[in-house]
């Protein structure tokens, strides 16, 4: 979810039961008064199937603690980072799912998706970093399906 944030950089949560609770922060906006840039443009496009593990489309079903990889070719080559609906399918037990740039060596802390037991079908958005060369790895932790929609891109105007 998008949300702005409060003085001193605050954000409220209001719960209507206790829980524990996990924040990630992936980014941030600039106000009226950033220097104008085409750095960090957003670009909606129509929702593109990039990745759909049922057809083997570009990757099989993944197996628990198993990961696949995929550059989504609906975005241009100087995109820095894509959003995307992430859905996993007929999970195999519970778990989690994760996006995250190609390049890196280890698996983030981090989850997408979580499902709490097998048959599951569940989605979320996600705002996700690109690698320099434009690829997102795909993991999780347990036995799942896994279609993703790319729905929009974020620009760099870097080298």
């Amino acid at each position: 979810m998008i949300v702005p944030v409060g003085t001193g950089g605050s954000v409220s949560l209001s719960m209507r039961h206790v829980a524990d609770v996990v924040v990630d922060v992936v980014g941030s906006f600039t106000g009226g008064s950033a220097a104008v840039s085409d750095d960090g443009l957003y670009r909606m496009i129509a929702p593109t199937r990039e990745v759909d593990s049922r057809l083997s489309n570009p990757f099989p079903r993944l197996v628990a603690g198993g990961s696949g990889s995929d550059n989504p070719a609906s975005v241009p080559d100087n995109a820095l980072a894509v959003t995307q609906n992430l859905i996993v399918v007929n999970t195999g037990a519970t778990g989690f799912s994760v996006a995250y740039p190609a390049n890196l060596v280890t698996v983030p802390i981090v989850s997408n998706i979580n499902a709490s037991g097998s048959g599951q079908t569940r989605s979320a958005m996600a705002i996700t970093r690109l690698s320099p060369t434009g690829g997102m790895t795909y993991y999780s932790s347990m036995a799942a399906d896994l279609v993703v929609d790319t729905t929009g891109y974020f620009l760099s105007t870097a080298g």
